[in-house]
């Protein structure tokens, strides 16, 4: 679910915008937000950004912990905690190669950089050199095959630490930000390469008090 908006502390309303959901991801090997698949023979692409909450979709990041009415004069802590993005990779040959040149690519480490994109948005901290702890492999396409296997993994989008920031600069209005990965791996023979795409975010203090 979406979380509700809350009144904040000064007393305003936030203004609450929907709009589509974008993954500007690389998609050309000689992309300047695509690095080393000239050297790889992989066009390693972002399909899809989409930002979760409690495995649940959503853009809204809350940055206030309210207490939770329970009836009867009872409450407990809102859930909270870090907001997350699930990301789609492929791993394409290089175009028109006589045959498939992408081998496995292995995701070491990714970059978050944080764009205020409303007037009245602060700047934020950028998150460089994030370990992926875990093995993600991201496949190849296959010879002959029009479509390409995604691999999807879950990343950081806006941890708690960052939160603490955020809840700082909150006023009246919502604020709002362009969200840029990099991640960075290796292939099969060593070859180091990175790929870049971007969503966006929506801050506040939500109401997210049935989203735990």
């Amino acid at each position: 679910m979406f979380g509700l908006l809350r009144r904040n502390t000064s007393g305003g309303c936030a203004l609450l915008l929907f709009i589509p959901f974008l993954a500007l991801a690389c998609g050309n090997f000689d992309s300047p937000f695509m690095d080393g698949a000239d050297d790889s023979g992989s066009l390693l692409r972002i399909e899809k950004i989409d930002p979760t909450y409690f495995d649940e979709a959503t853009n809204q990041v809350d940055v206030i912990r309210d207490a939770c009415d329970e009836g009867e004069g009872e409450s407990k802590p809102e859930p909270y905690t870090d907001h997350y993005a699930v990301v789609a990779f492929t791993n394409r040959s290089l175009p028109n190669a006589p045959q498939m040149t992408a081998s496995m690519i292995y995701l070491t480490e990714y970059d978050i950089r944080y764009t205020p994109a409303s007037q009245g948005t602060p700047a934020l901290p950028s998150l460089l050199s994030l370990p992926i702890t875990a093995t993600v492999g991201i496949q190849p396409c296959q010879p002959g095959q029009t479509s390409c296997p995604e691999t999807e993994f879950t990343v950081e989008l806006v941890p708690v630490r960052q939160k603490a920031v955020l809840a700082a600069s909150l006023g009246s209005f919502q604020l709002q930000y362009n969200v840029r990965y990099k991640f960075y791996g290796f292939n099969d023979f060593g070859e180091w390469m990175s790929s870049e795409g971007s969503t966006f975010i929506y801050v506040s203090n939500y109401d997210f008090c049935e989203g735990g």
